[in-house]
């Protein structure tokens, strides 16, 4: 495996694990965050009842599960355990809301294979009415449900696409190391120590490859010199001997 292969796998596991962890906060933040909003949402349109009430007087609809934009809203007189016109049943805890033995809460039920969130609060200044807001949780499960597929889908293609730049830009990095190691090779193959070799820059590979070339060239230098000193030490110790021959 190469080096640039090997720099592109990291950074792809860096991007990936980083993007993951990101994800693994944020998912949970989003759908905490829309929960909140729509809870926001039930209590506001709660706190509306008293100005509705007589509307829905007016309209035969009170005890009924009304649409009030996208949230449900319900006004219950005299509420009691028990099944209710229309939607979920009321609970002991529900009456004694009703009551104001109890303070306001939030809960998920099912009805007609429907989850809905639900607040549900005293009546303002009218013990024994009860007052329930809903609205569907598909809403912001539908929103969290498409987050975490766009999610799923940028992690792997966010370190993919880091992996693939950072392969790029170690090719270009590394260029002068496949340079020098192409030299050195061949040099190891031929034995030719005047190969030339290209390192333009002045970055630490660049200063590598130079310092390589200023030393291959001075080796042949070296050779020469080193014969040279070789040939007239032995041409000095032949002309020693002829003048002892002589005199013997």
């Amino acid at each position: 495996m190469s080096l640039r292969t090997r720099v592109a796998i990291a950074v792809g596991a860096v991007v990936f694990g980083t993007l993951a962890i990101v994800a693994a906060v944020v998912y949970p933040a989003v759908g905490a965050n829309l929960r909140g909003k729509n809870d926001q949402a039930l209590i506001q349109v709660a706190k509306q009842a008293p100005t509705i009430a007589a509307k829905l007087k007016q309209a035969g609809t009170v005890g009924q599960l009304v649409p009030f934009g996208a949230t449900q809203l319900q006004i219950l007189p005299d509420a009691t355990t028990g099944p209710t016109n229309g939607f979920v049943g009321l609970t002991d805890h529900d009456v004694q809301v009703a009551d104001g033995h109890a303070g306001p809460y939030f809960h998920d039920e099912a009805y007609g294979r429907v989850d809905y969130r639900i607040y549900a609060m005293q009546f303002p200044g009218n013990p024994g009415t009860l007052v329930r807001a809903a609205l569907p949780v598909s809403d912001a499960a539908s929103t969290q449900t498409a987050l975490g597929w766009l999610l799923a889908a940028l992690i792997p293609a966010g370190a993919i696409g880091a992996a693939v730049v950072a392969r790029l830009a170690a090719g270009r990095v590394l260029r002068p190391v496949g340079r020098l190691t192409e030299t050195v090779e061949r040099i190891r193959a031929t034995g030719d120590l005047s190969a030339p070799i290209e390192t333009p820059g002045q970055d630490e590979i660049s200063r590598l490859g130079q310092a390589f070339a200023a030393m291959t060239a001075g080796r042949p230098q070296r050779a020469c010199a080193g014969r040279g000193r070789a040939g007239g030490g032995r041409r000095a110790a032949r002309a020693d001997q002829r003048p002892r021959r002589a005199r013997a």
